[in-house]
């Protein structure tokens, strides 16, 4: 018996060391999870500490709908929107980080995160309460839970379906918020049932179910809000592309994006978006190639799309920045393993080249628009100011949402030719342009008599405060010459503008 005993004791042992080593393993498995959700905590909790600055630091004004479309609108239903925003924007740096790291390995991941914080147009437009920024950052987290083909022998499908529906419900807000984030997921849903062999059906119905779900609780917020049922996305499409309303904004040729959007919202990250863009195409030795020529091809789709409307923003191709950052970043860990002595020149030239764009963009372009709301704001504290003008292009500043106080101000208006002539349409702010003088003549009371009590309620009666660009001081002081005005302050604005108007 002891024989026997002694011979079954090395099995026992072997069969006590790998229990063990299971169970070291698993308990290692366990620590680099843990380690990993506390290290992007952390890296979240610093992202979010640099947007914030980022946010409070910006002084200047980009577009009007980052006010007109957001602030304005919903003044008395948010607070500290900025601070809000750059939280979203922060959670958008992670999941450009995140996606990188999930189509690649860590290192380009890095990469890709210092390309995401150094870009100065992330720097410029993450923060601002456009819904171009919010969009941005819903699809990339939406790309990084898509279900993509190549993952499918390393995720299980039960996985992969709580990842679709975590990714078309994002969709589903992102194309509410902007009807033609639609064109991302077309293309994309399309090629998901391609290469999909199996599961069709449960795919189509989830899709359906989230879809439905969201029109239901897009058009019944709606009709809080508006009083009717209105489905806003074929309203959208009907004023911007049946009636071409969008044109009277300004129209642009087909190579606009090409020629102008990318290069300027990439800058000198452009060089390394597309040396980034081939090395990806032509690597075949990447485990996700596939995806990631997906996601290639998905920018060029979506940029013809663009390109295929007459009225074009740097803004509306915002949300392919951080699939364009993450080819960037590729690119960089390449030089970084094939030029190690090299790459600390190309961070050098990145970091000289966008942090001053992003300092001149956030503190100085287009700054006195918001400084002037900043001064009036402390004049009504002090009581003064009764009424203010804008004589000025409709949307110049900001309005109710940087002065907080009820005073009444007006703006010369520049409404879209709805169901108009728009050939022969003027707006309100074209004629006063056409003719300073005769506008202000026709539309407002004597000057002489400003200080009376209005008596035509026709005619606008004059404000104590008026606000005007430089470009029509010459025109409007000879008017203004025996009323009681007096200039009582001057803010820098810019240093070019491509609007004469405006200077």
């Amino acid at each position: 018996m002891n024989k026997l005993q002694r011979r079954k004791n090395p099995n026992n042992t072997n069969e006590k060391k790998s229990l063990k080593s299971c169970e070291k393993n698993e308990n290692f498995e366990e620590k680099e999870s843990l380690k990993s959700f506390t290290n992007q905590n952390l890296l979240l909790s610093l992202l979010i500490l640099f947007r914030i600055i980022n946010a409070l630091c910006t002084k200047t004004y980009f577009n009007p709908d980052e006010y007109w479309q957001s602030v304005e609108v919903g003044h008395y239903m948010i607070y500290a929107p900025r601070i809000f925003q750059a939280i979203f924007a922060a959670i958008g740096d992670l999941y450009t980080y995140r996606l990188a790291r999930k189509l690649f390995n860590d290192p380009t991941a890095n990469w890709t995160l210092f390309c995401s914080i150094i870009s100065w147009f992330n720097f410029f437009c993450s923060i601002r309460t456009l819904s171009n920024s919010i969009e941005t950052v819903l699809t990339i987290i939406a790309l990084y839970y898509w279900p993509w083909p190549t993952f499918s022998n390393l995720i299980s499908w039960n996985d992969r379906i709580k990842m679709l529906r975590v990714s078309l419900s994002l969709a589903a807000v992102c194309c509410i918020l902007r009807p033609t984030n639609a064109i991302i997921w077309g293309f994309l849903g399309i090629h998901l049932l391609w290469k999909t062999k199996d599961h069709l059906t449960s795919i189509i119905l989830n899709t359906l179910f989230i879809t439905i779900l969201s029109i239901l609780a897009m058009t019944l917020t709606d009709y809080t809000f508006y009083g009717e049922i209105v489905f806003v996305p074929m309203k959208f499409l009907y004023v911007n592309v049946v009636q071409s309303i969008s044109l009277f904004y300004g129209s642009h040729p087909w190579h606009w994006y090409l020629s102008q959007g990318i290069p300027f919202i990439t800058t000198t990250l452009m060089p390394f978006v597309l040396k980034g863009i081939y090395d990806l195409i032509n690597n075949r030795h990447l485990a996700h190639q596939q995806s990631i020529k997906t996601l290639i091809w998905l920018m060029a789709f979506v940029i013809f799309c663009y390109s295929l409307l007459s009225h074009k923003e740097f803004r509306f191709i915002y949300p392919l920045l951080p699939i364009m950052i993450i080819c960037a970043g590729y690119c960089l860990q390449d030089i970084s393993l094939k030029y190690q002595k090299k790459i600390r020149f190309v961070v050098i030239f990145l970091v000289l080249t966008n942090v001053p764009v992003a300092y001149y963009t956030n503190f100085v372009h287009q700054r006195g628009v918001v400084d002037v709301l900043n001064y009036l704001r402390n004049e009504a504290e002090l009581g003064k100011v009764r009424e203010i003008g804008f004589l000025m292009p409709c949307h110049s500043t900001p309005y109710y949402s940087n002065l907080h106080f009820n005073i009444s101000m007006f703006y010369l208006s520049c409404d879209p030719p709805l169901n108009r002539d728009q050939v022969n349409y003027v707006d309100e702010a074209d004629q006063f342009y056409a003719n300073p003088h005769e506008f202000l003549i026709k539309n407002f009371h004597s000057i002489s008599s400003s200080s009376e009590k209005s008596t035509d309620s026709k005619l606008r009666k004059w404000p104590n405060y008026l606000v005007i660009f430089e470009a029509l001081l010459n025109d409007l002081t000879p008017f203004l010459k025996d009323s009681n005005y007096k200039e009582c302050a001057r803010f820098f604005n810019s240093h070019f503008i491509d609007d004469w108007r405006r200077k």
